[in-house]
């Protein structure tokens, strides 16, 4: 989870990543979706707009081919409200990149990874 402070400190927004990954199959290019969920605490306006991206890395990989692409919020900004929103961030992945990430997976779960960004 991520906690991102807004303001004078006056209000926060935690992001947690879910294990809903959904992918839909393509010509060559595929579409990965991961889901988080948002949540704000604090003296913030309801329904403020919050928008997050970042980017899929590989880190079993020690080098800058590591990068694999960015994530990006496909329907715009959530609004910020008292309770559990969801939040889809969505990338592509080519066939390449999908066996690489295979060979590197050799049968185990993916594991999330901990940093992340926020506006």
């Amino acid at each position: 989870m991520a906690d991102f402070q807004f303001g004078m400190r006056d209000y926060s927004v935690g992001v947690q990543a879910q294990q809903t990954v959904t992918f839909t199959q393509g010509w060559d290019v595929h579409r990965l979706a991961l889901t988080f969920e948002v949540t704000a605490r604090g003296n913030y306006t309801v329904d403020a707009p919050f928008l997050a991206s970042g980017g899929l890395w590989v880190h079993e990989m020690p080098n800058p081919a590591s990068y694999i692409c960015a994530l990006h919020a496909p329907k715009g900004p959530v609004g910020l409200k008292p309770f559990k929103m969801q939040l889809t961030l969505e990338t592509a992945v080519t066939d390449r990149q999908l066996r690489g990430l295979e060979k590197l997976r050799a049968g185990a779960d993916l594991v999330p990874g901990s940093s992340a960004t926020a506006s």
